[in-house]
């Protein structure tokens, strides 16, 4: 069981590897900053990231599911934000109070959007911002982004 650990670490299966390296330094910042999780920076906005994913054949058959959802969550929400994450790795404090609820609220979100994760994440990072910026490189992607410097 996850409840059995402090920290979660995720790579997608596209992936090449993880630069454990960085993982303390990235554990320490999301405590001394009390971060839930921590995130790549991702160079697109979700608009451009809903645009690239239109012409992914994987994505191709949700398109309209997609532009419904991004839609209808630019009522109530911001289409650029400050950082816009990649899902392609993560780090989560399992025991942080914002972990399991903004899951929660990704899982319902992903149910609207389809499997395109990094644009639902888009909205419910807006939701839960205690995210900290990471590098791409820590999933062996070089970045194409600025990230943030840790305070």
């Amino acid at each position: 069981m996850l409840k059995d650990y402090d920290i979660l670490v995720f790579r997608d299966d596209k992936m090449a590897g993880l630069d454990f390296s960085m993982l303390n330094e990235i554990v320490e910042a999301m405590r001394r900053l009390d971060r839930y999780a921590a995130f790549p920076v991702h160079p697109r906005n979700v608009i451009g990231e809903l645009m690239e994913s239109m012409q992914q054949p994987r994505y191709r058959m949700l398109r309209h599911r997609m532009a419904k959802y991004v839609a209808e969550e630019l009522e109530h929400a911001k289409a650029e934000v400050q950082v816009h994450f990649g899902c392609n790795v993560s780090v989560r404090d399992i025991h942080h109070p914002d972990t399991r609820p903004a899951g929660d609220l990704w899982m319902k979100h992903i149910a609207r959007c389809g499997i395109q994760d990094q644009i639902s994440f888009h909205f419910v990072a807006q939701h839960y911002p205690k995210i900290l910026p990471i590098p791409q490189e820590f999933g062996f992607r070089r970045s194409l982004a600025p990230v943030p410097q840790w305070v």
